[in-house]
């Protein structure tokens, strides 16, 4: 899965996936349009810790994520196209709501990965990968982790989801799931870590 605040990136995926329910904006305060992030995929920082560890690296500092980077807006939009809603899904960029956890965290821009590479051979996974990857993550999670689930429901809730609409949510998202996903990595490497 993505390293994210889990809950911001459920949050933003759940809005995604059910933007055709919601039809409401994903509120942006307007400091968060432009601003930049990288993600690091959960996979890519694994891969990179054995070969820190498997190349005895010591005292040395690695930037690890994916080589795509995102503002809010892009993000969600990428999501929303994932999830079938298209460009129909659009952001509130008058929002004020502060400190709100569906925020990416990370605000740095375009990391450079490029000691990594040189020195760990580290490629990062594509975000195509890591979005499927991300989503069936989420996808199992949310019947196994119910408590992290209904948090991230509360906060949607109350903050994004008109009132009419929460109890259609809280259906689509709740309904039992109709087979369990196994979650591997796409990155083979990492399914087979040994220390």
């Amino acid at each position: 899965a993505v390293v994210s605040t889990q809950s911001g990136h459920y949050g933003r995926e759940v809005w995604s996936e059910h933007f055709d329910i919601i039809q409401a904006a994903f509120p942006v305060p307007g400091e968060f349009e432009h601003l930049t992030f990288s993600l690091t995929y959960g996979a890519d920082l694994a891969a990179a810790v054995v070969s820190v560890i498997n190349k005895r690296v010591i005292n040395e500092v690695y930037n690890i994520a994916m080589e795509k980077t995102f503002t809010l807006p892009h993000y969600l939009l990428e999501l929303c196209i994932y999830f079938g809603n298209g460009e129909s899904c659009w952001a509130d960029y008058s929002a004020t709501i502060q400190s709100y956890s569906l925020y990416p965290s990370n605000h740095m821009g375009l990391m450079s990965t490029e000691h990594a590479k040189v020195d760990l051979d580290f490629q990062p996974s594509s975000w195509e990968d890591v979005l499927r990857d991300t989503v069936t993550y989420y996808e199992k999670a949310r019947h196994n982790h119910t408590k992290e689930r209904d948090i991230v429901l509360s906060k949607l809730n109350e903050n994004v989801v008109p009132y009419l609409r929460v109890e259609k949510l809280n259906e689509a998202v709740l309904k039992p799931a109709e087979k369990v996903v196994d979650i591997t990595s796409s990155r083979p490497e990492v399914n087979k870590i040994e220390l």
